[in-house]
């Protein structure tokens, strides 16, 4: 009897030892998610930090977008000076037609001089006798003021030809630059899908600005080539009109020979009536050649002004471009960042329900350990009491009683052992999830710091 009292005091404190171990274990569990919790609380509150400076970046982006307004304000303030500019070349186009028209006069001019030197030369044609070399000398005078006339003129005109080239290869840059604008223009139409809709309207704006700038362009290049071809048949005019000169002086020369003993001395008076005549005109042409010029270098300083303008306009429009691009960047990070705040906010869900389920689990464990406290101390109680029974029964009742309690108490550690078993694999699987969602939130944050 005393082997057996010992032998069920063994498998009592058997009994007892493995139910301490299951206490211990759902310990362990409990601190662990203790833990667990403490880490979801401190990871909440690095998402609130996010949180915090996705919504300082987002009110960043407002301001920028403020500026980029203010941009296209001052885009159409430059669409305005364009206008101007345009004005002004229209302006420089009536000045070059009236620097035509001098140049006719010019021409007209020289065909009066012509007629001044073969009026002289009737003059002079009845004193041959003894003043053929003063003729001859005045012949030479008119054939050098007309060459310093001609001279004059080819100068004039070689001013107008590198003005016109100059004019050109300005039309050609600026050509380019548009024609590079409305590259990115029609670049920016490719894209128009992905972008909102008022970027799209300034981009058209934008583009119509340059199409009619562009026509514009095309018209004053095709003025300035009609003018550089007249200047060139007036240049062909000027070319005849010197080798007519030269035929009449040859034939003036032959009339003085064969007019050497006339007298036209009435006719004299009325030639030099009419030399005074055509030098009073001479003097008003000339004084009209020198308003027409003063004119033409004053339409030349506004048309490099308006050069300079143009420049200035166009370095702005390329500021413009580049902001608008900076705000195109913006806008694009914009939509990613709050791509990753939604993210964020169904990962801030998950944890929310994972916390949820975590003090469900937390508050079910707090269960589990008071009934396993009471469910110890009814055992020992129990204990207690068979001991008590033993020492008071007989051997074989004793025995029967002590198995059937033994049997009762194992079936009791098996209903415990698979209680703990579910809280391991319940445990398992938060695990999982845990690292799972981790693993987003570092995701979503390298995102972030990378945007």
């Amino acid at each position: 009897m005393g082997k057996r009292c010992d032998e069920t005091s063994v498998s009592v404190e058997k009994v007892m030892v493995s139910f301490f171990k299951c206490i211990m274990k759902l310990e362990s569990q409990k601190t662990a998610l203790e833990l667990r919790r403490v880490d979801l609380e401190k990871r909440e509150a690095r998402n609130e930090n996010d949180r915090k400076t996705l919504a300082e970046e987002i009110e960043q982006i407002a301001v920028r977008n403020g500026s980029l307004q203010l941009a296209s304000v001052e885009q159409q303030k430059a669409g305005e000076d364009d206008k101007n500019l345009a004005e002004g070349l229209k302006v420089l186009k009536f000045y070059v037609l009236m620097e035509c028209h001098n140049y006719e006069e010019e021409l007209k001019k020289g065909k009066l001089e012509e007629e001044i030197g073969y009026r002289n030369q009737q003059l002079s044609s009845s004193e041959l006798g003894h003043k053929f070399n003063d003729t001859k000398e005045t012949f030479l005078k008119l054939i050098a003021g007309y060459n310093f006339k001609d001279r004059r003129l080819m100068v004039l005109e070689q001013i107008h030809r590198d003005d016109i080239s100059s004019r050109d290869n300005r039309l050609f840059k600026l050509d380019g630059m548009f024609n590079d604008s409305s590259a990115t223009v029609r670049q920016f139409t490719s894209e128009k899908s992905k972008l909102p809709e008022e970027y799209i309207r300034e981009i058209k704006r934008l583009q119509s600005i340059n199409d009619k700038l562009k026509d514009d362009m095309n018209c004053q290049k095709k003025e300035l080539e009609q003018q550089a071809k007249e200047l060139e048949e007036c240049k062909a005019q000027n070319d005849l009109g010197m080798r007519n000169l030269m035929d009449e002086i040859e034939k003036v020369i032959k009339f003085y020979v064969q007019m050497e003993y006339h007298n036209y001395e009435e006719e004299l008076k009325k030639e030099r009536c009419l030399v005074t005549i055509l030098e009073e005109e001479i003097g008003y042409r000339n004084q009209q050649l020198s308003e027409l010029e003063h004119k033409f270098n004053d339409s030349k300083e506004t048309f490099l002004k308006l050069i300079v303008e143009h420049n200035f306009k166009d370095r702005r429009l390329i500021k413009l471009e580049r902001k608008y691009y900076n705000s195109y960047a913006i806008v694009r990070q914009l939509t990613k960042i709050r791509r990753l705040q939604s993210i964020n906010d169904e990962l801030q869900d998950d944890m929310n329900r994972q916390k949820k389920e975590l003090e469900q689990q937390a508050k079910e464990l707090e269960e589990c350990k008071a009934q396993n406290d009471l469910e110890r101390t009814s055992l020992m109680d129990e204990i207690q009491k068979l001991k008590g029974k033993l020492q008071n029964q007989k051997p074989a009742e004793s025995d029967s009683n002590l198995n059937a309690h033994i049997t009762a108490l194992r079936d009791q550690l098996e209903e415990k052992t698979e209680a703990l078993q579910y809280l391991e694999t319940l445990n398992h699987t938060l695990t999982l999830k845990e690292s799972m969602s981790n693993q987003e939130l570092q995701d979503a944050r390298k995102e972030s710091i990378s945007v």
